[in-house]
């Protein structure tokens, strides 16, 4: 009897060792909303990543209705997909930990609030693609230190880029007519 217990707990042991061992992500999912926009999604805690891929990031009206929200303090860099072609409302406010986004290319518009109070984003990269920056898209990303706009971008919507406390520099492409 002894010796059946001692191999249960080794085998026990064994699985722990091993599930510990796996990176684990979280919330990994898809998300269809109401306007059509399918998007797959997944976190992963012990990097702190947000994974999107899809046609788009549809508008939300609020951060309640984001799937991921529950890991928006968790949140450090976000990857998305080149296929995205749009960012919507509220999608990254209050990501306080974001870091780093890279917008693809493809990403014609950043909605109202899209990354509202992310408080630990330096810097940010408007790629040629993009036309059009919303209400309040950046409002009160007190780190934001520069921002690069590419040759495409037509309009910025009121309070854009409203409570960038630490904002030193703007920098616009030649080509950019607007």
């Amino acid at each position: 009897m002894k010796m059946q217990a001692q191999k249960l707990l080794a085998i026990i042991m064994v699985a722990i060792m091993v599930l510990v061992s796996v990176p684990f992500t979280v919330g990994a999912e898809t998300y269809t909303s109401a306007d059509g926009f399918t998007m797959n999604w997944s976190f992963d805690p012990d990097s702190g990543i947000l994974e999107i891929s899809g046609k788009g990031i549809p508008h939300f009206k609020s951060t309640a209705d984001v799937p991921w929200y529950k890991y928006h303090n968790e949140i450090k860099e976000i990857k998305l997909a080149d296929t995205i072609s749009m960012i919507g409302n509220r999608a990254f406010a209050d990501c306080e930990n974001l870091e780093e986004i890279v917008i693809p290319d493809r990403v014609s518009s950043l909605g109202d609030s899209a990354f509202a109070r992310c408080k630990s984003l330096k810097s940010i990269v408007i790629p040629d693609g993009l036309r059009v920056i919303f209400f309040a898209t950046f409002w009160e990303c007190t780190s934001l230190e520069s921002i690069t706009i590419g040759k495409s971008l037509m309009f910025i919507g009121n309070t854009a880029f409203s409570k960038c406390t630490s904002l030193k520099s703007i920098t616009v492409e030649e080509e950019n007519e607007h």
